[in-house]
């Protein structure tokens, strides 16, 4: 049924290329379609795009798609596709030359007779007809050097009547050539990630692929009830795979390269990945369940792809390897017994664990703290209690107080809820500040905790990056760089009521609430003034 209601309405939009492109199509398309035979429509097809379908619940919408087939979509989403045979009077062909189904725009008993005029030059009709074609884009930060824009193609008749549509993601580079794109039109879910370390993931409902920045597949597997892709990253994925018989039943886990070689496999006698991230530097953390613990207790456990070595750990945070140490998680401690009142445990790529005691005198309450990492050489991490900052220095092993100019107008609440690691750059931080006139403030300090920059005022600014520091007024963007320097402001540009994407690989995405497309360098500079997407190459996914 699905497929005779797609093939009628094909057979529509023929019906409109063969009627000449001053016509209004809709007007040709719209009404009751019948069986041969039948008093009943079929279907009945709808100027506003919107069909009903004889034994089909609610309505249904339907498209021509880039290959000038037209889709059918029922009230539940579901789609068919039909070709079309033949057009004569009034009757619609649907088919192929062994199975056609005829249609009428009347009840009608008339019998299938030989002289059906077979449509031909369908394409150059169809070219006549889409000679209008509207172009919208989406852009996503760069990395890698590479951005993945997603661009659609709507085509439309000359009285704006939508005819089809072509959606890609395409891959470019800074100077806005695209690369290679994906067609994910007739994709309903996926995820495509940025490039890291030369690589790509590119996950439907049914494959994950891994994909370079010559636009080649290195590799691809099947998801499907039985295999769950848990974690990705750098060209490395991380595969469960349910095995079960009569007799046993056991959950199998494999690291893969980007080439689909196997670098670590192990396995569970039952289920006891929760769930798992990639940690970068080719390192998995996994969230271990059913396990013996006592109250409070997470365990974690940690494998590396480039080593093959694995550890157990009873870790509280989700751990980021932005250099070769990291933070594994806090652990209590009775001071009245050992003298400490917590540990810091850090662990490096080669999994050899330290612990650095903390005392009663710099905090008590650091289990909950703010997901802490090692970058530039150093930790922040916020005692909870007090609500103070500390940095743990790595390489000279001590604890640094944020008890500088301003520490008392540090905003706790922001520190508290930041979803990403509070992190140094260039031995530079940004801090969010409160005035005793009651506004918000930034400021940037090194990691001696001196203020580098007088606080300036702000509705919101993101974190450093790129050495610039984006700061939002009640009127504009303001860019200025680690040293209180102002770089350039969006109202410089052109662009004063846009927002103004953090800098990433030196390259910032300015939102326009137009078609454009527009990156800036960090010093303000426009890159390219329209993607080029001349001879593209395309990657084919399921």
């Amino acid at each position: 049924m699905k497929r005779m209601w797609l093939l009628i309405f094909l057979i529509c939009i023929l019906v409109l290329s063969a009627c000449g492109k001053n016509d209004d199509y809709s007007k040709v398309l719209a009404g009751s379609w019948y069986h041969e035979g039948s008093s009943t429509p079929a279907f009945i097809l709808y100027d506003d795009g919107t069909c009903e379908i004889d034994g089909e619940y609610g309505k249904g919408t339907w498209e021509i798609d880039k290959n000038k087939q037209l889709v059918l979509y029922n009230y539940y989403g579901e789609s068919e596709i039909a070709p079309i045979f033949s057009i004569k009077d009034n009757c619609l062909t649907l088919g192929t030359e062994s199975d056609r189904i005829q249609f009428w725009n009347s009840p009608h008993t008339q019998e299938l007779d030989n002289e059906e005029i077979v449509v031909e030059n369908s394409e150059e009709q169809m070219q006549e007809v889409n000679e209008r074609m509207e172009v919208t884009y989406y852009g996503n930060a760069y990395h890698d050097g590479i951005a993945w824009v997603n661009y659609t193609n709507r085509y439309l008749d000359e009285n704006d009547n939508f005819l089809y549509s072509e959606n890609y993601e395409t891959a470019i580079d800074k100077d806005g050539n695209a690369l290679f794109r994906i067609n994910t039109e007739n994709i309903s879910d996926y995820t495509i990630t940025n490039f890291s370390n030369g690589y790509a993931h590119v996950l439907t409902d049914n494959r994950i692929y891994v994909i370079n920045k010559d636009g080649e597949i290195t590799s691809s597997y099947d998801r499907g009830t039985d295999i769950q892709v848990l974690a990705y990253g750098d060209g490395y994925t991380l595969i469960e795979e349910h095995i079960s018989n009569f007799d046993s039943s056991e959950y199998q886990y494999k690291v893969f390269d980007y080439s689909g070689n196997v670098k670590v496999s192990f396995e569970y006698p039952e289920k006891a990945v929760a769930r798992a991230r990639y940690c970068e530097k080719g390192i998995f953390q996994m969230y271990i369940t059913n396990r013996d613990a006592y109250y409070g207790t997470k365990y974690t456990d940690y494998v590396s792809a480039t080593t093959g070595k694995s550890i157990e750990l009873h870790a509280d945070v989700s751990s980021t390897f932005f250099e070769d140490t990291t933070v594994a998680g806090f652990s209590s401690h009775d001071p009245d017994e050992v003298g400490y009142r917590g540990l810091l445990h850090l662990i490096n790529v080669d999994f050899q664990e330290t612990s650095i005691p903390i005392y009663p005198d710099t905090g008590w309450d650091w289990e909950s703290s703010c997901n802490p990492a090692v970058a530039d050489g150093v930790c922040v991490i916020q005692e909870l209690y007090d609500g103070i900052l500390y940095i743990y220095d790595v390489e000279n092993a001590e604890f640094r107080k944020f008890d500088g100019e301003n520490a008392d107008k540090l905003m706790l609440g922001v520190i508290k809820n930041l979803e990403n690691p509070l992190i140094f750059q260039n031995n530079r931080l940004a801090l969010p500040l409160r005035g005793n006139d009651g506004k918000s403030y930034v400021a940037v300090y090194d990691k001696q905790w001196n203020q580098v920059t007088a606080p300036i005022q702000t509705n919101h600014f993101f974190p450093i990056s790129c050495d610039r520091v984006l700061i939002q007024t009640e009127s504009d963007t303001v860019i200025y760089d680690v040293n209180g320097n102002e770089i350039f402001k969006m109202s410089d540009l052109g662009y004063q009521n846009e927002e103004i994407q953090p800098f990433s690989d030196n390259v910032a995405k300015i939102d326009s609430s137009s078609d454009e497309l527009i990156y800036v360098d960090t010093n303000g500079n426009i890159l390219f003034d329209k993607m080029k997407l001349d001879n593209v190459k395309e990657i084919v996914i399921e």
